[in-house]
């Protein structure tokens, strides 16, 4: 079981936090097979390896994609 949550900062710096979300997450036994593609740089995770309790930030560029035209992402 995973607790999460998630916080968001805008560019006015005014902050919102979700409430505390949970998912179960389960190994099924099955290998990941290999992307055909590289994976996709729009979405950036930062540690790239996150450890327990610590933040993560999540990036997302929209250009060249279908939120590129959104007045906010």
């Amino acid at each position: 079981m995973v607790d999460y949550y998630v916080e968001s900062i805008d560019n006015l710096n005014n902050v919102h936090k979700s409430d505390i979300q949970h998912v179960f997450v389960e190994d099924d036994g099955n290998q990941n097979p290999e992307p055909p593609n590289p994976p996709s740089q729009a979405v950036v995770v930062s540690p790239a390896t996150p450890s327990e309790c610590s933040p993560v930030t999540i990036t997302y560029d929209p250009a060249g994609r279908n939120l590129a035209s959104a007045s906010q992402v």
